[in-house]
């Protein structure tokens, strides 16, 4: 394994992600000189602003970055897919690491609790633990958290899990299939792709969300959130989004964040953006949606919760909102009818589209088993016909489609499992402990609530606790992946023995290019020195 190329890498990632840092720092600096001002302790100011912990925080993630690249390799080349879980996984161990530094360091929080503040928010899934009182900075911290889980999960996405999974059950449109090759230089123009895109989609929910009244403070953290489908939403003004323009305005926020990342790329670099009407998997988005939206309304309508209009402009804020995984809401969901609530829990199971940051088992899985089995029951009438599967005008090879039913089924055992987890560690109902699995494995944290769970889990035991982050974790990295992750992790570590294979291959071809450089050298001192040139590369072409 090339531990050098790995620190390298593994460097330049932790640089980046502490130049966010920088944010939340600044804001803690402004409140300790209003502190300051008020108190007139220098004490008091460092510590209840934040801006101790922060500080802290830069200095142990920059000086670990700058140490990984300076013991790193600038080796350009194939990256192997061992090698990339290896990468993936120590980069997930180090965001929440990172995550958690500012929260314990501040002493408001317990180590655990920091712990899951911070996998909850990388994850995006929206539990919080964050009390009213808390500094801004917190805040500011916890959106950008969900901000660089988003982004961390797409870079991934098109870097190393499709590699790594063979794809698990994942198909990427036609415009947005760029080659997933390991060579580093095209790794990072994907990545740089993705990056760009997501910081553009930020910036223009920014500016809408300052068009519909908020203030910049709450802009920005609603941009963070809806663009990664976070959920958690500590705002100044928590009525913000009960409002008819900002109601909009995260409508339409909410839809394009689980979109296909990639597709926006490509259609803003061919200027056709009315082309992504074309892509079936977001043609079947937008039906799902609004039908969801539609019954959810008539159903609010029809048992006198809200007035028409109301209830229809709720049920389609409330579709969106789960379908994208997002789980932005302000309603009690407790006193709806239950037809409302089983479409809202269906919904979270479908998320988003292939290619974005929302949860949820992705709309292109879900339209493709559905025509799998109706092609089922055509063959049973037909035993001899041939009844190929297409998503759109692209057809589905049997390897995708025995790979996104395998993933179906470790998606239903693993939440299984995670319910009966629940249930063993805690006093939890049973519906409760089924809507909070889904919530922790499809990224969505209001899904506990619609049978009365709390999405608030300082209440809850540190073992049901533990259980939360580890279901947060599977669910985020497509669960294909996260075992698959620790297979490559465990073939590489097999691989370094001295007694495997691969280290014994390795060993024999370096004394080959050993042998043969000694053999090169006699000749050339006997002969000539062409062959020399000629073995190393050199010479006339």
């Amino acid at each position: 394994m090339n531990h050098r190329l790995i620190a390298a890498i593994l460097g330049r990632l932790i640089s980046f992600a502490s130049l966010t840092l920088l944010i939340p720092f600044a804001y803690a600096l402004s409140d300790s000189f209003a502190v300051f001002s008020s108190s007139g302790a220098l004490g008091t100011a460092w510590t209840d602003s934040g801006l101790s912990a922060f500080a802290i925080t830069i200095v142990i993630s920059f000086g670990l970055g700058l140490v990984l690249i300076s013991t790193g390799t600038k080796q350009h080349g194939m990256l192997p897919i061992a090698e990339g879980a290896v990468l993936l996984a120590l980069f997930f161990f180090y965001m929440t690491a990172l995550g958690m530094l500012p929260y314990y360091s501040s002493g408001r929080f317990d180590f655990l609790d920091a712990f899951l503040e911070s996998v909850s928010g990388f994850t995006t899934t929206g539990m919080s633990v964050l009390p009213d009182d808390i500094p801004h900075a917190f805040v500011l911290w916890r959106s950008l958290t969900q901000w660089l889980g988003g982004l961390s999960i797409l870079v991934a996405l098109v870097t190393v899990l499709l590699p790594l999974g063979g794809a698990f059950g994942l198909v990427l449109p036609e415009g947005s299939r760029a080659p997933m090759s390991r060579q580093l230089a095209s790794m990072g123009r994907l990545a740089f792709r993705v990056g760009l895109t997501y910081l553009m989609i930020t910036g223009i929910l920014l500016t809408i969300f300052l068009l519909a009244g908020a203030n910049f403070f709450d802009s920005f953290n609603l941009a963070l959130v809806v663009v990664s489908t976070g959920g958690t939403y500590n705002l100044m003004d928590p009525g913000l989004i009960n409002r008819f323009f900002m109601s909009i305005a995260l409508m339409v926020g909410m839809l394009v964040s689980s979109g296909n990342f990639l597709l926006y790329y490509e259609a803003v670099r061919r200027r056709s953006v009315t082309n992504l009407l074309r892509y079936a998997e977001f043609r079947a988005f937008l039906i799902i949606v609004i039908t969801g939206g539609l019954l959810m309304g008539c159903s609010l309508w029809a048992n006198g919760v809200y007035s028409p209009l109301h209830a229809m402009q709720r049920g389609l804020f409330e579709a969106i909102s789960f379908a994208t995984t997002t789980g932005i809401s302000t309603a009690e969901y407790l006193p709806w009818p239950p037809f409302t609530r089983y479409c809202m829990l269906l919904l979270v199971f479908v998320g988003g589209c292939i290619g974005s940051s929302s949860g949820g088992m992705k709309v292109a899985r879900i339209v493709i088993m559905c025509k799998a089995m109706l092609g089922e029951l055509k063959k049973t009438l037909h035993p001899r016909a041939y009844i190929p599967v297409y998503l759109g005008s692209q057809p589905i090879v049997p390897a995708t489609l025995n790979r996104i039913m395998g993933f179906f089924f470790l998606f239903v055992f693993v939440l299984f499992v995670g319910i009966a987890l629940i249930s063993l560690v805690s006093n939890l109902p049973l519906m409760e402990a089924f809507t909070l699995g889904v919530a922790c494995l499809s990224s969505v944290a209001a899904a506990a609530k619609l049978a009365g769970a709390s999405a608030i889990f300082s209440y809850y035991p540190p073992l049901l606790k533990l259980v939360c982050a580890l279901l947060m974790l599977v669910g985020r990295l497509e669960i294909f992946a996260f075992f698959l992750l620790f297979g490559a992790m465990k073939e590489a570590i097999e691989n370094e023995r001295p007694g495997s294979k691969r280290h014994y291959g390795e060993q024999e071809a370096k004394a080959r290019r050993l042998r043969e450089l000694r053999e090169a050298r006699a000749l050339s001192d006997s002969q000539s020195g062409s062959f020399l040139r000629k073995l190393m590369g050199g010479g006339k072409k």
